[in-house]
């Protein structure tokens, strides 16, 4: 399809002899093609994850909880479980981030935490290309 429209557009000129058209149609699909690649028109942005961390009781939870505020758009608790020994939480988040943080750089905040273990982040499902 997209060679058809070439063809029709600035190929079908030049025969003609009609360069004008030719010229201002090339630099018309080329700025418009540009454009759309440095805005990144129609790009998929992968802002939803769930992230899941083991969390000892006795500390402190603001620590985690403003490295998730301070990186991510909303944090949403999905689950508590607590483990065998009682020492332990396993928590589960709904996290959306922030369009100027990587999920590399919340993962990365979060274990500098020394309280925190078997950290996990999970793609959603609707936000995974097949």
């Amino acid at each position: 399809m997209t060679f058809i429209f070439r063809y029709l557009v600035l190929e079908m000129p030049i025969g003609t002899s009609n360069y004008f058209i030719t010229i201002t149609g090339t630099a018309t699909i080329s700025i418009t093609a540009f454009a759309m690649h440095f805005t990144k028109f129609g790009a998929i942005y992968k802002l939803g994850f769930i992230i899941r961390f083991r969390f000892h009781q006795s500390a402190a939870k603001e620590a985690y909880i403003d490295v998730l505020t301070e990186a991510c758009k909303t944090v949403h608790l999905l689950s508590i479980e607590p483990s065998g020994n009682d020492q332990n939480l396993m928590l589960s988040y709904d996290v959306e981030m922030s369009r100027n943080r990587s999920p590399d750089q919340l993962i990365e905040s979060l274990k500098k935490i020394q309280d925190i273990s078997n950290l996990t982040l999970i793609t959603s499902k609707n936000d995974v290309d097949y």
